[in-house]
């Protein structure tokens, strides 16, 4: 079995049909994941041939999955093994035991039933879900408390670029970018603003009105932070469960304002394109707040425009939208 990365997923839909131009094929409906020929026919024809293997292979998967029925396997999770971006997944896993069916080796071995595929070595597994996505590349089934529940147990491995969409109580879904990945904590934040505008100065109420819209069981998840923070040049920190990023977090040192020598410019933010936000996801680039006062001044905090660079306002002024970050604790 070829190497890769583990994703679990869950089998939305299972097929047996000879509607594709006579080949009669099995389908499981994952991402990724195509059909096999297992033989050959159409309605009304007179003679039908058939492949063994086929059959050998509807067999293979249902014990890999760990069901009787073809038609039961709609609705199971599974674990399914990808080479990277484009590449078809034809490696599927049981969700709990170390038991594999890799299909194009299936076909390709000259060897009618081969023994079970040892398990591969690959890191596990991204999802994304129901009521809560978390997109890397596959789409599967799952909802917002198993995910969260995985990653606070190490059952679910996260990476750098990784996003969570959100279902918000008003209904609206937001979605929530890995950014980084600490030894006790991934770090999530909004990808965009979220869509309001609000001055530096009621930055704690803009924080209370998002909290408020957070489904409860994301909430039960996120840890508390302490963000250190220079104010009129003396060290201070504050300890708080959702955040803005400073700017010595998102700008290397020579266009960083504020907060200077406090944090180390994240990996995530190297990338100008990662720095640009737009007011509310798929609207326009907006300026944005970050958590750092402007350095030398009292009355201005340190901002990123709509382009990704540093930048400066009072922090009394309005028309400047903001993000959130949060960090989920992990095993």
């Amino acid at each position: 079995m070829s190497k890769g990365e583990i994703k679990n997923a869950k089998i939305v839909d299972v097929s047996l049909t000879m509607a594709d131009h006579g080949v009669l094929t099995f389908d499981l409906s994952l991402v990724g994941y195509g059909g096999y020929v297992i033989g050959k026919g159409y309605a009304g024809a007179k003679e039908f041939t058939a492949e063994g293997k086929g059959l050998v292979a509807l067999m293979r998967i249902m014990d890999t999955v760990g069901v009787e029925k073809w038609e039961d396997l709609k609705g199971k999770y599974v674990r399914v093994v990808t080479e990277g971006w484009g590449s078809t997944v034809t490696t599927i896993g049981n969700i709990l035991e170390d038991k594999w069916f890799n299909a194009r080796e299936f076909f390709s071995e000259e060897k009618p039933c081969p023994a079970p595929a040892p398990a591969p070595t690959a890191k596990a597994a991204t999802i994304q879900t129901r009521d809560c996505s978390l997109f890397t590349r596959w789409q599967v089934d799952m909802d917002l408390a198993d995910i969260l529940g995985r990653i606070e147990r190490g059952e679910l491995k996260l990476s750098i670029g990784d996003s969570l969409l959100v279902g918000m109580k008003d209904g609206k879904k937001v979605e929530f970018v890995v950014t980084a990945v600490g030894d006790e904590a991934y770090r999530f934040e909004s990808r965009d603003c979220l869509g309001k505008y609000v001055p530096m100065t009621k930055i704690q109420g803009f924080f209370d009105e998002v909290w408020g819209n957070f489904p409860d069981v994301l909430k039960n998840h996120i840890v508390p932070t302490e963000r250190p923070y220079l104010s009129k040049g003396n060290l201070k920190s504050i300890s708080r469960k959702l955040f803005l990023p400073s700017a010595a977090e998102i700008f290397p040192s020579e266009d960083c304002y504020g907060d200077k020598g406090l944090y180390e410019q994240m990996d995530w933010y190297k990338d100008v394109h990662n720095r640009v936000r737009a007011f509310e996801g798929g609207g326009n680039a907006d300026w944005y707040w970050t958590q750092s006062e402007y350095s030398g001044s009292s009355t201005a905090c340190c901002g990123v425009n709509n382009n990704g660079f540093a930048t400066g306002n009072a922090a009394s002024y309005t028309y400047i939208a903001a993000p959130v970050c949060f960090r989920i604790s992990r095993l």
